[in-house]
């Protein structure tokens, strides 16, 4: 008899380490799907270090956010990650971004967003330009024979030469440092180039990829 209840005894606690086990798996998955994936559209406005502060134009979000880049955040570009240094650099240019988180906000000043997994620059084929720089050896008939091959290339929209005497005056117009360095040069240490729309992002590291191969073609930035 008392070999049975002790068997019995055993047998009813196999069973409720089995509940508890299944309970606890239960809440951890319940937990885990209680975290809700937000994003909302924003302006960034300062990157210091690894944190980012942003403005926010949804109409979910209102006012200033700041966050920080950990390992686990990825920032997209073109469907690319890049690095927090490269972002630095594109939002003098871009500045319309995506982000994602899955944590708490904050009640401070500026909110602080918790987990941030994406932050991804949103652009449209108009704003990407491409930039083909021209091998300075490259005489004006071979441009225009450059220039038809590139626009022959499927998914490009518009190609525009752009000489060096273009660019030295524009960078001239828009800095007091560059001006004053090319005042000093007696040559113009520019390449000429061909400035390159798309009328889709879809496949742009082929459409570079075929670019960068052309005979004439020095570099190619985007």
């Amino acid at each position: 008899m008392k070999k049975e209840l002790k068997i019995l005894c055993i047998s009813i606690g196999m069973v409720l380490i089995v509940i508890i086990i299944g309970l606890v798996i239960s809440l951890l998955i319940n937990k885990d799907d209680s975290l809700e994936i937000t994003t909302f559209e924003a302006t960034i406005t300062d990157i210091t270090n690894q944190i980012i502060t942003v403005n926010a134009n949804d109409a979910n979000f209102i006012g200033e956010y700041s966050f920080e880049i950990t390992d686990d955040t990825s920032i997209i570009y073109l469907g690319k990650e890049i690095s927090l240094t490269h972002l630095t650099n594109l939002i003098s240019i871009y500045n319309n971004f995506e982000i994602t988180f899955s944590g708490e906000i904050k009640e401070t000043s500026p909110a602080q967003i918790e987990n941030v997994t994406k932050v991804e620059l949103v652009v449209s084929p108009s704003d990407v330009n491409i930039v083909a720089y021209i091998n300075n050896s490259v005489d004006s008939e071979e441009i225009q024979v450059i220039k038809e091959k590139i626009e022959k290339i499927e998914n490009i929209s518009s190609v525009t030469f752009k000489s060096r005497d273009e660019w030295r005056k524009e960078m001239s117009e828009s800095n007091d440092i560059f001006n004053e360095v090319f005042g000093y040069l007696e040559e113009n240490p520019l390449s000429d180039s061909f400035i390159i729309n798309l009328d889709n992002l879809d496949n742009i590291d082929e459409i570079v990829s075929q670019i960068e191969g052309i005979d004439g073609i020095e570099s190619v930035i985007y």
